[in-house]
């Protein structure tokens, strides 16, 4: 199947929450970082973890949790919980979702606890969509995701496949890059 737009989109009504740390970075700041720090091999976004000092913990939690994001106050350090039960796909994409978080939106709260993920109708919170967004973007940087659409393949699942996320990431990702929706 090809990516083609689709009848439902995001709400374009949802703003991006107007408080950031003041230490805020973009996607591709953190993908530069990523390239002159990551150990060979290493995954991109566990590359973050390990440059910003986030531990990273895989846990079975029940079916709807995806994972969160936790200050532990006696280790002074951010946590990142993942469910384990969950499909590499979905875990990759919550793992980005709670970078985002960190990134974003950490300094007016220290927790964050998130379910499911990606349902383009059912993002309410300025806070969720903005995480989504920047978690996509993180995911699928927006020049690169254009050229391999362009020269490789426009099927979904050859893109789902290079990028190592979910089919609905894909569609989104491209609903988002298409419309010029909120955008990092």
């Amino acid at each position: 199947m090809a990516i083609r737009a689709r009848k439902h989109r995001f709400s374009n009504n949802l703003n991006p929450v107007g408080i950031m740390p003041q230490d805020r970075r973009t996607p591709q700041e953190l993908l530069d970082i990523v390239r002159d720090q990551a150990h060979d091999g290493e995954d991109s976004l566990n590359a973050i973890a390990r440059i910003f000092s986030i531990r990273v913990e895989y846990r079975p939690l029940k079916t709807d949790a995806s994972g969160s994001l936790t200050f532990n106050t006696e280790e002074d350090q951010w946590v990142i919980t993942l469910n384990s039960l969950h499909h590499p796909k979905r875990q990759r994409f919550t793992f980005a979702h709670e970078l985002a978080h960190y990134f974003l939106h950490r300094n007016e709260n220290n927790e964050f606890s998130d379910a499911v993920f990606f349902r383009a109708d059912n993002v309410n919170s300025p806070m969720e969509y903005e995480a989504n967004n920047f978690a996509g973007a993180l995911l699928m940087p927006k020049d690169e995701f254009i050229h391999y659409v362009r020269t490789e393949s426009n099927s979904i699942e050859s893109v789902s496949n290079h990028f190592n996320v979910s089919a609905m990431a894909v569609k989104v990702r491209a609903d988002v890059i298409r419309g010029n929706s909120y955008e990092f």
